[in-house]
């Protein structure tokens, strides 16, 4: 079976674990579509986190991150989980929040969207095409970002069926061009608040 890179549209080889490769983007995807156990533990697990001094201090930072680059008043915030970004969102802002496993509300079809955010979120999409059909102006993200000469599969951020994606920044960065969006900034304030090579962006419809 041939698989095709989704930025470069290039062969991927096979590189083990179920994983595939485009060397040109840097770029793996895990190719073990069993469903990851997202059950009700899980969710509570991260209400549970979001209530923490560090959840809430992390999610104020990344409210922080979207108002200081983005002009934003209906945000969409995908792959909420337990909906602790939403819960600690500014006054004026209007946030719809999807979640494909615990919050399925269509709800924000009906809206123009000003930004869509991703938050531990993009890694985990099995149809990365629905992105760019979302139409928004800005789309804002953290993501576990590889390196040249990380072993991926000792990697902290490496879980077979459940991270599908495995992005380094350039190929990141790539893939938002194909879409239309230029890069506006980036900032390691996750990494520095101890969330090894979590890294965030903010992108520019062009």
């Amino acid at each position: 079976m041939n698989f095709i890179c989704p930025i470069c549209d290039g062969k991927m080889s096979s590189v083990g674990q179920n994983l595939i490769f485009c060397g040109y983007d840097n770029l793996y995807e895990c190719i073990d579509r069993k469903e990851a156990d997202y059950n009700a533990d899980y969710l509570l697990h991260y209400k549970l986190y979001g209530r923490t001094t560090f959840g809430k201090a992390l999610n104020k930072k990344r409210w922080s991150f979207v108002l200081n680059n983005t002009q934003t008043n209906v945000l969409l915030d995908f792959g909420c989980g337990a909906d602790s970004f939403s819960d600690l969102k500014p006054n004026g802002i209007k946030v719809f929040s999807y979640d494909p496993y615990f919050k399925k509300d269509f709800s924000f079809l009906h809206a123009s969207l000003d930004t869509v955010t991703f938050w531990d979120s993009f890694e985990h999409i099995t149809r990365l095409g629905i992105v760019p059909l979302l139409g928004a102006k800005q789309i804002v993200m953290s993501i576990p970002i590889i390196y040249d000469g990380l072993d991926i599969c000792s990697w902290k951020h490496f879980r077979p069926g459940e991270h599908i994606w495995y992005f380094s920044q350039k190929a990141l960065i790539r893939l938002m061009q194909k879409w239309g969006y230029k890069i506006i900034n980036s900032d390691d304030f996750e990494s520095v608040m101890g969330r090894e090579d979590i890294f965030s962006y903010c992108f520019l419809k062009s």
